[in-house]
């Protein structure tokens, strides 16, 4: 039961992002980064130097046509693993720990939302179905050579909204209104922190 509210978390809370501008939770993400870690300007610039060395070998790994769907999985987990130590490399223990604590907050955060839906078995193996089926067809929108970033950028959203449908069409009135309250306290927890740290951009580094 505990393993199904962590998944459910998760997904719940990707979906709700997912649903609202990539740039507005991409640029939350950041801001509360350097708000909470309290990022010196040197650790701000080696981070930027950062993403942008892997977001190259995330795109070269993406158009790497010789590899299976499973090595391509693999080496994505291999990546992730190795930028998270090169992050560790710049931050402090102190700022390690505050990372950690942040992530754990975000998902219990979530799985207390969910709990609250009060979902019963029947409905618990619908959303790991759900959750499976938009897994699966992630992955193949990824690995799909076909398509320009918009056309992929677009499709992800249209993707996103399908599985939130889904997830909305097994719920009763009363927990799709908690939710949508959900979603609503989420958004506004977005707009809330940039107004907090709109005061202390002069201290990030610019683009």
């Amino acid at each position: 039961m505990k393993k199904l509210f962590a998944i459910a978390a998760l997904s719940i809370g990707f979906a709700v992002a997912a649903s609202a501008q990539d740039s507005t939770a991409t640029t939350h993400k950041r801001d509360k980064a350097k708000s909470e870690l309290n990022l010196s300007k040197e650790q701000q610039s080696q981070i930027k130097s950062m993403h942008a060395e892997y977001k190259q070998k995330y795109a070269a790994l993406k158009s790497d046509s010789s590899l299976t769907a499973d090595q391509r999985k693999q080496q994505y987990k291999a990546l992730h693993q190795e930028q998270q130590n090169k992050m560790n490399t710049i931050l402090t223990p102190e700022q390690q720990s505050k990372l950690k604590e942040m992530k754990k907050q975000k998902v219990s955060h979530a799985k207390q939302h969910i709990k609250e839906l009060n979902l019963t078995q029947d409905q618990q193996a619908q959303w790991k179905s759900i959750n499976k089926d938009y897994k699966d067809k992630m992955m193949a929108l990824k690995n799909d050579k076909t398509l320009n970033d918009q056309q992929r950028k677009d499709q992800f959203k249209s993707l996103s909204k399908e599985r939130m449908d889904k997830v909305k069409g097994i719920l009763n009135d009363d927990q799709k209104a908690k939710l949508a309250e959900f979603r609503k306290d989420l958004h506004q927890h977005f707009r809330h922190h940039r107004s907090e740290v709109s005061g202390s951009t002069d201290n990030s580094v610019n683009s």
